[in-house]
């Protein structure tokens, strides 16, 4: 009797230290301290992804690209370019010398299809949009290029369809789990669903940054680049019935960079000195530079920096006029889009410079 209460209260003592020892870790944890972030990155949290992008050299893509590849809450399959800022054989090029100088060459980048693709849609540009503008410094990308993509992916054998079908084909292996984070015009994905009209079905998530809807646009009045592009390619996307999130310049406009917080980015690791070669480019030392691929990249990482979202019915406009490219809001008796898209209104700042400080910044 006495072995046997000897042993029960061994038992109950080892049951106890580990409880003791195991409680502290969990109020004191530094990482608990960011329950949704740390959750995220955790093995068993990485989610299958693709990134879309028409990467320039020195560009938020670029940023938001490095906030995903440290964030390790993704497994980032393969990148796609798209024409957009630059010609989709530039951006493959671009991306591929970015994922050199960090240190990820091993990453896939697929070129979508060539500006010759655009060809009608630049005509309608030139002819119809330019000279009616009375903003005559719009940006409008590959489009000012009076010899457009002559420095393309010269090695490229793919066809126009390559970037599409690796798109369906990661979708399948991936069935229901793959996101998509999308910051460029949607030229590929709009070629990949009509080929695939399941793959809206295969896809978890897709987070796109573009569009504009109480804030005036950045191209025309009424359009935001990503989507005056290629209005036909994001009415495609937003008409699929997949599960959207549209991060639009209304929560993006206000974000932006404090350069002086950022410390010495020279004299930090190879993203630092991307970010500083960016704001340098940018002139942040005299104006304000806003964030937009990283406010999207920020809220795919970690949900909780969306401080206001809403369900919308979205349409764009695709009729060749002075609304080309514009993104509006329906009833839902008349909508356009298949099922109502999520979007994010409003932010918390310090939570995007905080998270792309610690990602971007910091040294691993």
């Amino acid at each position: 009797m006495k072995a046997e209460g000897l042993w029960s209260k061994l038992c109950v003592f080892a049951l106890l230290s580990c409880l003791l020892l195991q409680f502290p870790l969990a109020i004191y944890s530094p990482a608990l301290a960011r329950p949704s972030l740390h959750r995220m990155t955790t093995a068993r949290h990485t989610r299958p992804a693709i990134f879309i992008t028409d990467l320039d050299r020195y560009s938020d893509d670029a940023v938001a690209l490095l906030m995903l590849l440290r964030s390790r809450a993704f497994d980032i399959k393969g990148i796609i370019t798209n024409a957009g800022n630059v010609c989709a054989g530039d951006a493959a090029q671009f991306t591929r010398a970015l994922l050199q100088s960090v240190g990820a060459p091993s990453l896939m980048v697929i070129e979508g299809p060539p500006l010759s693709s655009y060809a009608e849609r630049r005509r309608v540009y030139l002819e119809q949009e330019q000279p009616s503008w009375t903003r005559k410094d719009a940006y409008v990308g590959a489009f000012a290029s009076a010899k457009p993509c002559t420095s393309e992916d010269t090695n490229s054998t793919a066809s126009p369809t390559a970037a599409a079908d690796f798109l369906i084909a990661t979708a399948k292996k991936n069935a229901g789990r793959l996101v998509v984070i999308h910051a460029s015009p949607a030229t590929v994905i709009a070629q990949a669903l009509k080929k695939e009209p399941g793959l809206a079905t295969m896809l978890a998530h897709i987070y796109v940054m573009g569009g504009n809807l109480d804030v005036p646009g950045n191209v025309s009045p009424g359009a935001e680049f990503n989507v005056w592009f290629d209005p036909e390619g994001m009415a495609e996307l937003f008409g699929s019935g997949a599960h959207i999130t549209l991060v639009p310049l209304d929560a993006t406009n206000e974000v932006t960079y404090h350069p002086t917080s950022m410390g010495n980015l020279g004299a930090g690791g190879p993203g630092a000195q991307y970010l500083a070669r960016y704001l340098e480019f940018r002139h942040a030392a005299t104006r304000k530079v806003p964030m937009w691929d990283e406010v999207t990249a920020a809220i795919a990482i970690d949900p909780a920096v969306v401080s206001r979202a809403s369900e919308r019915f979205l349409a764009v406009s695709t009729a060749k006029d002075a609304h080309y490219g514009r993104v509006s809001i329906l009833h839902a008796a008349h909508h356009a889009s298949r099922r109502p898209i999520r979007v994010v209104g409003r932010v918390d700042a310090s939570m995007v410079r905080a998270l792309l400080s610690r990602l971007v910044v910091d040294k691993p």
